[in-house]
């Protein structure tokens, strides 16, 4: 049985309507010459569905497949390089960078090129390092390929060592790389 004032589907017994308020007639009740029973849904209620269907419920999709998958990026910036003392590189990174930006691009062997790009600003440098990042089911990795000063590439160790140390705010130890690097 429907309301005959919204069409909106009444419980058996019930005495008015959930929906508008509308007395609900006797069972034997027809409705008047002229006055018709809505029983379609109302286009407010088609478009909430709608939303529903095509926003919310992609989203929610979306955010749990986020949680549920493991992200390079945040799995990088948790790393702890032992050379640089305790301090993970993405707080590293922010506490001696400015204008941070991470970025991530999966590989077709299933690993990930993740990198960071920052500005040094004791030097006016924009610096940066693409890691190869690797992970199984307990552990992930990520090692420094290569880094950029100001938009040069360098694949060397020697200034893959002076980026990492001058991400970590350790300029002595960058400019001991420098200086390797310039006489080796």
């Amino acid at each position: 049985m429907y309301c005959t004032n919204c069409g909106h589907p009444l419980k058996p017994g019930a005495s008015f309507c959930t929906e508008c308020g509308e007395p609900v007639p006797k069972e034997n009740y027809t409705p008047k010459a002229g006055k018709e029973i809505k029983l379609s849904v109302s286009k407010k209620q088609r478009t909430r569905k709608r939303v529903l269907l095509w926003i919310v419920f992609p989203a929610a999709l979306l955010i749990l497949f986020v949680l549920l998958v493991n992200n390079p990026v945040e799995n990088t910036k948790a790393i702890v390089f032992d050379s640089y003392g305790d301090l993970p590189i993405g707080e590293a990174a922010d506490k001696y960078l400015k204008n941070v930006k991470w970025d991530s691009e999966k590989n077709s062997d299933g690993s990930y090129t993740v990198t960071i790009r920052g500005t040094y600003p004791e030097l006016n440098a924009r610096i940066g390092v693409d890691f190869h990042y690797t992970e199984d089911e307990e552990y992930c990795w990520a090692s420094a390929d290569q880094v950029y000063i100001n938009g040069t590439k360098f694949t060397d160790g020697a200034t893959i060592a002076m980026v990492m140390a001058l991400i970590y705010g350790d300029e002595d130890t960058a400019a001991a790389a420098m200086a390797w690097s310039i006489f080796a």
